[in-house]
């Protein structure tokens, strides 16, 4: 994910170094960064410990981190050690807009059993509450259908704006969020190094969505995604975009 605004009209990143823990793992540039564990941290930030939500997030890496190469910020007694304290930088920005490409939910699916060339549609995994998917898109890989959800009816029902186009299978799909997703009536979205996953039966709240866009084979440029445009669309390997800012800031608790 990368920065494309700042509520606060910056237009400079605000760079700062921190060591990082890293659970043994490298962190790509363009991830998220949390405040360290409270026993360990000495200042330290780490990637988020839960993916599905991050907490006290101190902002954005700035540059990969390589755990195989420079080690990770260990607290042991030995701080002679170069390979215990390496320092990232990280763009600390509390008013920041983030941009992250939405990955494929593989925890939710369609009964296959129970849906044909219809708007009403039966998931084959309960997400969260009802209500939690309305205003949402879906996009389905095996039929190429863009849909708006109408409604979510209860937490295995949707009612989509536009009859699919064949059955929408057991293939896990693309959950686009709803713009102002992740108010205390919405749950939340799942870290995926940089990208971000539409997780319905999440009751996280870190972020609040600004924009959804879409990219497509045939057209140039990011759209808005819109119900009037994009409903009841066919498209081939698209990719989904949303704009958000982070709720659970170090710097900003919003």
């Amino acid at each position: 994910m990368y920065v494309v605004a700042d509520l606060a009209a910056s237009h400079y990143d605000t760079k700062r170094s921190f060591l990082i823990e890293a659970s043994a793992a490298d962190a790509a540039k363009g991830s998220l960064v949390e405040e360290g564990t409270a026993t360990a941290n000495l200042g330290a930030v780490r990637p988020p410990a839960v993916a599905a939500g991050p907490v006290n997030v101190v902002g954005l890496l700035m540059q990969a981190h390589d755990y195989s190469e420079d080690g990770e910020w260990t607290y042991d007694g030995t701080l002679t050690t170069a390979t215990n304290r390496p320092e990232v930088d990280v763009d600390i920005r509390p008013f920041a807009v983030y941009r992250a490409e939405v990955a494929v939910c593989a925890t939710q699916t369609f009964d296959a059993d129970a849906n044909g060339a219809d708007t009403d549609i039966t998931l084959g995994t309960a997400v969260g509450a009802a209500d939690v998917l309305g205003g949402s898109f879906i996009y389905e890989p095996l039929t190429g259908d863009i849909r708006f959800v109408e409604d979510h009816a209860s937490t295995t029902t949707l009612d989509l704006n536009t009859a699919t186009s064949a059955d929408w299978d057991t293939a896990a799909a693309h959950w686009i969020p709803q713009r102002l997703y992740g108010s205390k009536a919405n749950q939340g979205l799942t870290v995926s190094s940089t990208k971000v996953i539409c997780e319905g039966n999440e009751t996280v709240l870190w972020v609040k969505v600004l924009e959804t866009f879409i990219t497509r084979d045939g057209k140039k440029g990011v759209d808005r995604l819109n119900p009037g445009i994009h409903d009841n669309l066919s498209a081939s390997n698209p990719k989904f975009f949303i704009d958000f800012v982070i709720t659970d800031h170090a710097f900003n608790d919003l």
